[in-house]
């Protein structure tokens, strides 16, 4: 058996999946049980992604879907930890879409967690028990994203941007089951940045929900938002600050000052940052597109988007949880001069379809200078 430190080491995670076609799984919602490609998105086997110990307060923490009508399947369910039981366990939930199960090790080195189930059909799971590693990141400049077969030359030239412009020295990547490379390929990819000196790469080949346009629809992707929790508690919560952008995704600003040093001196240690879509002529012959080569805008208004955040995870909000484009209980705060380019090519198309459009649509964009100085001016298009 491989040893667990060197499992949490490669970034695997210490799961607990019921079997496809047990008695007890998570009901999908009533007005979606005929919706097929709903059904084929939704996570109904999952308990929980990862388990782990937190030394910092001896806690073990089990992190998942939102348990919905598997909470009494689990509160009946017999824990123990290296054969003592575990008598009380705390369940809480954190939005409408995670699950964080806590309770305090019997001892300070916990390495097995058995879940038995006695109800028929019976179910036992014995998984290792994970380790936080936050020292690792302990007072880096980090990233935090979640992508899938997204190509490893966008994920270079991404640290890159950031390592250079920013001071970004930290990431931690989940990697979401992609078919194209393995997390190891990643893991090298990573390595090619020198400035990056503190890494993680999760493998989390888990149902990533179904598109949401609906509010049953948001309420049913689990999956980003459990691994924004993992990342928080397992490795950043003792990071200088924490940026969660996509791997599509390039942060603006004055060029005086990073994200970084600029969220350390707001009230709260947090920031929202609005977005703006750039766009990449459509290259020649068998060249791929890049970030660089995104230095185009719409002419007139474009579509709104969503704001990313960047956080200072041992200030005022230290305690509180992360979403996608927020932090839980915390008012957006806009008050700062950062943006980020979001690059339209820089895509799977794996949501909908992001190809290019008649160049007259466009013109160059004014911040197109400080991207081409980042990259070096080195473009596919120019």
């Amino acid at each position: 058996m491989t040893d667990q430190r060197e499992n949490n080491a490669m970034g695997e995670l210490s799961s607990i999946v019921l079997p496809e076609g047990h008695k007890f799984l998570r009901a999908v919602p009533v007005e979606k049980q005929d919706d097929e490609a709903f059904v084929a998105s939704y996570d109904s086997q999952t308990l929980f992604y990862d388990v782990f110990y937190d030394g910092s307060n001896n806690l073990v923490r089990m992190i998942g879907p939102d348990l919905r009508n598997l909470k009494n399947y689990f509160k009946n369910a017999i824990l123990e930890v290296d054969g003592v039981e575990v008598q009380e366990r705390n369940i809480v939930k954190l939005g409408p879409r995670t699950n964080e199960v806590t309770f305090s090790s019997p001892h300070p080195d916990p390495r097995h967690l058995r879940l038995f189930q006695p109800r028929t059909p019976q179910f036992e799971e014995v998984v290792e028990i994970n380790r936080s590693n936050l020292e690792k990141f302990r007072g880096k400049n980090a990233l935090v994203a979640i992508s899938k077969n997204n190509d490893l030359q966008w994920i270079e030239d991404w640290l890159t941007f950031y390592s250079r412009r920013h001071g970004a020295n930290a990431v931690v990547l989940i990697d979401n089951g992609s078919d194209a490379y393995t997390p190891e390929d990643i893991r090298r990819t990573i390595a090619k940045v020198k400035a990056i000196e503190a890494a993680e790469v999760i493998s989390a080949p888990f149902p990533f929900g179904p598109r949401a346009t609906t509010r049953v629809e948001i309420g049913s992707k689990f999956l980003h938002l459990s691994m924004l929790h993992i990342a928080h508690r397992k490795y950043l919560a003792e990071a200088n600050a924490v940026l969660s952008v996509d791997i599509d995704e390039l942060v603006l600003g004055r060029d005086d000052e990073t994200v970084f040093s600029a969220v350390k001196s707001t009230a709260d240690g947090y920031m929202s940052i609005r977005g703006r879509w750039r766009y990449a002529r459509k290259p020649e012959g068998p060249a791929k597109v890049t970030h660089a080569d995104h230095v185009l805008q719409r002419r007139g208004a474009d579509a709104r988007m969503q704001p990313k955040w960047c956080l200072d995870p041992q200030g005022p909000l230290a305690g509180r949880y992360w979403r996608v484009h927020g932090i839980s209980g915390a008012q957006r705060n806009f008050e700062h001069h950062f943006y980020y380019l979001h690059c339209r090519q820089i895509t799977t198309s794996w949501d909908y379809a992001r190809g290019f459009e008649d160049e007259e649509n466009f013109e160059e964009a004014q911040d197109a200078s400080s991207l081409r100085e980042v990259f070096g001016g080195v473009s596919n298009s120019t």
